[in-house]
């Protein structure tokens, strides 16, 4: 007796540890399941405010334009930009984030952040609209260096984001391998030896099985409900037994509408004819259709409406079941609120109409400048004196009788003047740099044909947070007047 207790004893052990390693196992499954989920969380976060960066840089840049919206307003946005583009970094409690750990994507940030900076510090220090309008140039072009900078930024962040879940989606499959095999070796070892040795109390259970028989039906719809409860979205629960038309609503499902149970009727009906919009309703009943007859997926969007009266928008997902017969006997779904989703959707269209409309305004605007420029004989020229290139308009070109786009050097804009000229605009132009003051000059020029043409040079430094970056001015075709005088 004592060596088959000794041998109970044994086998019980062995079961006891192999059933707490898979238990182990099955819990740092689930373990590896949240952090999955918790790295799409934070990820889906981080790209989220990563991609409305790039939105909010380009509405900030908008309402630079517009006269209507104030420069208070303006700044705040200005502000909770800058705190996302440091919190993507630094991490922020308060927006969900967590501190940067990419060595490739915080590269892409150093390089962003001047761009970031310099539009920042332009609004932030702005007294008024008008500092604004003189820094329209710096910000457009540190906006034009931000926007791909981003979008690489948030490229990045969604290709890390995959690699990271595919790591922890590979060590899942492992541990499902390993415990796989485990659990094979302990039915060979352990359970095949067990379930013989139960041979024996099989006839002890006779009676209690046949006690258990009658709750037979009740724990399989329980368990099917929970199976299929499973493949739907964890948000409101709906389970349509279709025989007669009732249905089982959950909790959750319940408070989405603002409801209490048992003030409503749960049903198909109810369902149907009081919550959902009659205009939704003929693509519920020809998709439900389509799912019980065709077996296609139960999919859609569509409005309920809550307690208060008023309509919410929500998704549905649903799952059938079958008989042997191929007869529909019960459907288990959920819905999921997404009112802020479709509210969103429908902002986010009116607000690419204002910019395509914005954007055919400001390009009706250029030509109608371009055209004003041609008349009058007037264009505007601009030197940046940190890399020296230089910038004419159309009509500047025109002037001088050169090819429009042509790359202009400095010296080769003062040597279009005349020589007894080229002395007087050079000391201008050191003048300028020197001591800051603008010059107004009527020359003659050279031009690319060889024509003398006189002209009217004015021009004026350029400052940036009290500093000077540029110079800046405009040339006027004179030579009409000057011809008259003389």
């Amino acid at each position: 007796m004592g060596s088959k207790i000794g041998g109970k004893f044994s086998k019980k052990s062995a079961y006891l540890i192999g059933l707490t390693t898979v238990i182990l196992l099955t819990l740092f499954n689930q373990f590896l399941i949240q952090q999955i989920l918790t790295e799409q969380k934070y990820d889906a976060t981080v790209i989220n405010l990563a991609g409305r960066q790039r939105m909010l840089n380009q509405k900030i840049v908008k309402e630079v334009l517009k006269e209507d919206v104030p420069l208070s307003s303006l700044k705040a946005t200005t502000s909770n930009w800058t705190q996302v583009h440091e919190g993507l970094q630094i991490g922020d409690d308060e927006l969900g984030l967590p501190a940067l750990e990419s060595e490739s994507i915080q590269t892409l940030f150093d390089e962003l952040s001047p761009y970031q900076q310099n539009i920042s510090d332009i609004i932030l220090n702005a007294s008024s609209k008008e500092d604004l309008n003189d820094n329209l140039e710096a910000i457009f072009e540190s906006e034009q260096r931000y926007l791909p900078l981003m979008d690489t930024i948030v490229n990045t962040f969604e290709e890390e984001s995959g690699q990271r879940v595919r790591r922890l989606i590979y060590l899942e499959i492992f541990l499902a391998f390993f415990s796989l095999i485990l659990l094979a070796g302990e039915f060979i070892f352990i359970f095949k030896p067990i379930y013989e040795e139960l041979e024996d109390e099989n006839e002890k259970l006779d009676n209690t099985i046949k006690e258990l028989t009658h709750s037979k039906g009740e724990l399989f719809k329980a368990t099917q409900r929970y199976d299929l409860s499973i493949e739907a979205i964890n948000a409101g629960i709906w389970d349509w037994y279709i025989p007669d038309g009732s249905e089982w609503w959950s909790d959750k499902f319940y408070q989405l509408l603002g409801y209490e149970r048992g003030e409503i009727t749960a049903s198909y009906n109810t369902f149907l004819y009081e919550l959902l919009h009659e205009d939704d309703r003929e693509k519920v009943e020809k998709a439900v259709k389509a799912h019980l007859e065709k077996k296609k997926k139960y999919k859609l969007e569509i409005r309920m409406k809550t307690k208060k009266g008023f309509y919410r928008w929500f998704e549905t997902v649903g799952q059938a079941s079958w008989g042997y017969d191929e007869e529909p006997i019960r459907m288990v779904g959920s819905i999921i609120d997404i009112e802020e989703k479709k509210q969103f959707e429908a902002q986010l269209t009116r607000d690419e109409e204002t910019l395509r409309i914005q954007k055919e305004e400001l390009e009706n605007a250029l030509h109608d400048l371009a055209e004003i420029q041609k008349v009058a004989k007037i264009g505007t020229w601009k030197v940046d004196l940190k890399t020296m290139k230089v910038f004419w308009s159309d009509e500047v070109y025109r002037i001088h009788q050169v090819p429009t786009g042509i790359d202009i050097k400095v010296e080769d804009g003062i040597n279009y003047y005349r020589e007894d000229y080229q002395p007087i605009i050079q000391k201008a132009i050191n003048n300028a740099i020197e001591n800051k003051e603008s010059w107004d000059e009527e020359c003659i020029l050279i031009t690319a044909l060889g024509n003398e043409v006189w002209v009217r040079a004015i021009g004026f430094p350029v400052f940036e947070r009290g500093k000077l970056t540029a110079l800046s001015g405009l040339f006027i075709d004179i030579n009409n007047e000057k011809s008259q005088k003389l």
